[in-house]
C-alpha cells in the first residue's frame, strides 16, 4: 500500500518523514490553507532552495504532489516547474478540459512524466467524467461505504481524518483499485508539522 503524507511545509519535518519509507510528500498550494507552501526557501531540498538537500535515496524515491483547489492554470504550471512536481492533485471544481489543457502544456516538453490526480466521490456521476483525464483518484474515507460502487479502472487513494483505530479497517479493504492512503491533519502537532512518532506508530499498525 502506497503512503502519501500531505500538507507539509517545514524542511526538517519533511526530512524526518522521508525516513519513514513513505512514497509521496504532498505540498499544499491553496492560499487559504495554514499549510500553504510559499515560494520562500525552507531548506528542505525537496523544494527549491540553496540549503541542504535530501539524501540521494529519499530524493530519488519520494514523489512530490502539488495540491491545488480551483487555482489559475498558469499558477499550477509555474509551481509544477518551480517545485519539480511529479503529480498535480486537483481538489476543486476543475473540469476535464482544464486537466487536458494542463497536460498538453506540460507534457512532454516541460514535465514529461507528470501525473494528474483528482479528488472525487466513488459514485460514477462524480468520477466518471475524469476517467480519461487523470491517473488516479482521491476518495474521502467517510465515503468508504460507497467504495463498492466504484467500478473505474483508475487506482484511488483514501484520505480523511485517520486515527490509529482506522488501521485495521484500512487493512481489511479488498477493493482491487485501492492504491494507498493520504495522511494529513490527523498526525500533526501543529498545521504543517507532522508528529513523527505518531505517524510511525500508525504506519507500523498498517503493516501488521
Amino acid at each position: 500500500m502506497k503512503i502519501k503524507v500531505c500538507g507539509m511545509k517545514d524542511g526538517e519535518n519533511i526530512r524526518q518523514v522521508s525516513g519513514l519509507s513513505v512514497d509521496y510528500i504532498g505540498l499544499h498550494f491553496c492560499a487559504d490553507s495554514p499549510r500553504h507552501v510559499t515560494m520562500l526557501s525552507t531548506h528542505a531540498g525537496i523544494i527549491p532552495d540553496r540549503g541542504r538537500s535530501m539524501s540521494a535515496e529519499a530524493s530519488s524515491s519520494i514523489q512530490k504532489v502539488g495540491v491545488f483547489t480551483n487555482e489559475m492554470p498558469q499558477n499550477i504550471i509555474t509551481r509544477a516547474v518551480t517545485f519539480g512536481l511529479d503529480i498535480i492533485q486537483l481538489n476543486g471544481e476543475e473540469t476535464p478540459t482544464l486537466i487536458r489543457n494542463l497536460r498538453a502544456t506540460l507534457v512532454p516538453n516541460i514535465c514529461p512524466v507528470i501525473q494528474f490526480w483528482k479528488k472525487a466521490k466513488p459514485q460514477k456521476e462524480s468520477y466518471g467524467k475524469y476517467e480519461h483525464a487523470v491517473e488516479a483518484f482521491i476518495f474521502d474515507m467517510k465515503d468508504i461505504n460507497f467504495l463498492s460502487e466504484y467500478e473505474g479502472t483508475k487506482p484511488f487513494f483514501l484520505c480523511g481524518t485517520f486515527t490509529e483505530k482506522d488501521a485495521e479497517s484500512i487493512r481489511n479493504i479488498r477493493h482491487p483499485q485501492l492504491a494507498g492512503i493520504d495522511l494529513s491533519t490527523s498526525f500533526e502537532s501543529q498545521p504543517g508539522i507532522k508528529d513523527i512518532e505518531r505517524l510511525k506508530a500508525f504506519l507500523d499498525l498498517l503493516k501488521n
